[in-house]
């Protein structure tokens, strides 16, 4: 938990509706700094426990000005620390190393002056404005995701693309909005990196918070430069549709798939429908609408020079150093995403990274704080439990909608493959 600390009497916990400025000081709470001098089983004392503590806020590291017990209860710990200036955002990345030691990832809202944050990725502060007079936030999204995966095991590599076009429409309660991580759970503040834990089923985080959701309609409707497609409602009023597929090779004989691997390894022969996200540009409606939502129209434009140049380099990665990535083709108004993936099948944990950068920055450095919370991959049947992959988004093409207060059409596109974290 982290508190904006203003007075005694007076200290917000910090939320997307009332984030902290920089050079503000702020109460982290937790356990687990070390033994104190004195007993636990009371109240403890205060005072400065002899740790090298470091904070890092988006990857730069704050003034800590104490770092101890709380003083209210017992085994309870308190690090109060100075926000860096130059960080702002709704989910900026907050975690606590010692020395090769590294706590769970957090996140903490950092605005200029406070108040409501805003992010290019996520909510703007005049929307969060109208979400905290109102209580509530409508958002809808539809995505256009390309993924390429190469697996590489036994000698040969799968090559397969996947194309999937999605759709939500939720609506969030005060409290829900403040309670969520987010974007599905990967939010994150531009030229920063966050970390999650994930399970055995399932390569990606998810948001806990489970919104309402609402009814925009039967289909959504895609139209690009290869014609026409729908996006179909389905189970628990979500909307998804397989826009495209292509496999190269196959890897025989292995299993339909490996614990904490995106998509598994089907282990296909080469084929599929062929690509439909292409480069060009692409329109989505929703015709005339639903029961909570209204008709919407709404355009972007998927680039095609994307590369990710460091990659035939990138086999296996040290977790116990910073990781650098390389790419060309990124325009001034795109963004570069880099997720890592690790799961260690006996222990049967695993974590993922998120990481967001600015296009034109053209390299971005994963720093080792986040490296150090992912465990060794295994290798089941020759194939690495460990996946890296560099994509390429713009900046949400925003539309507006009757039962709407946000809504975005997005696209991304990513080349990940298997690799070793050691």
């Amino acid at each position: 938990m982290v508190q904006n600390v203003n007075s005694e009497s007076d200290r917000p916990v910090n939320t997307i509706l009332n984030s902290a400025r920089p050079g503000q000081a702020m109460i982290l709470w937790g356990t687990g700094l070390g033994p104190i001098a004195g007993s636990d089983r009371g109240a403890p004392p205060v005072g400065d426990l002899n740790q090298s503590i470091e904070v890092l806020v988006a990857g730069r590291r704050a003034n800590v000005l104490y770092k101890g017990r709380s003083g209210c209860c017992a085994g309870i710990d308190q690090i109060v620390f100075e926000v860096p200036g130059g960080v702002q955002g709704c989910y900026v990345p907050l975690v606590v190393k010692n020395g090769n030691s590294v706590s769970n990832y957090t996140s903490i809202a950092v605005a200029p002056t406070g108040g409501t944050c805003s992010d290019p990725f996520g909510y703007t502060s005049n929307e969060l404005n109208t979400a905290n007079a109102t209580g509530k936030l409508n958002v809808g999204s539809v995505s256009l995701t390309r993924v390429n995966s190469k697996i590489s095991a036994l000698g040969v590599t799968l090559d397969q693309t996947s194309e999937i076009g999605s759709g939500s429409f939720v609506s969030y309660d005060g409290s829900q909005l403040v309670a969520s991580r987010g974007n599905g759970g990967t939010a994150v503040t531009v030229g920063a990196c966050t970390l999650f834990t994930i399970n055995g089923t399932s390569g990606t985080p998810t948001d806990p918070i489970q919104p309402r959701v609402l009814d925009a309609g039967s289909v959504i409707n895609v139209t690009g430069p290869n014609g026409a497609k729908q996006i179909t409602k389905g189970q628990g009023g979500f909307y998804s549709a397989t826009l495209g597929s292509s496999t190269g090779g196959g890897i025989p004989g292995l299993p339909g798939g490996i614990p904490g691997l995106p998509g598994g390894i089907p282990g296909l022969p080469g084929g599929g429908s062929g690509s439909y996200l292409t480069a060009g540009s692409y329109s989505t409606n929703n015709g005339t609408g639903g029961v909570d939502v209204g008709g919407f129209t709404s355009n972007l434009t998927i680039p095609g020079n994307f590369s990710w140049t460091n990659e035939a380099a990138t086999t296996s990665v040290n977790r116990a150093s910073d990781l650098t990535v390389t790419w060309t083709g990124a325009g001034a108004n795109d963004y570069v995403f880099i997720n890592g993936i690790s799961f260690d099948q006996t222990a049967r944990v695993g974590a993922s990274f998120y990481c967001l950068e600015r296009g034109s920055a053209s390299r971005l450095v994963v720093p080792s704080a986040i490296m150090l919370g992912m465990p060794a991959s295994s290798v089941v049947q020759g194939v690495p439990t460990g996946f890296l992959g560099v994509g390429v988004t713009g900046e949400p093409s925003r539309f507006t909608a009757r039962g709407v207060d946000v809504g975005v059409f997005t696209y991304q596109s990513t080349t990940q493959k298997t690799v070793t974290f050691q």
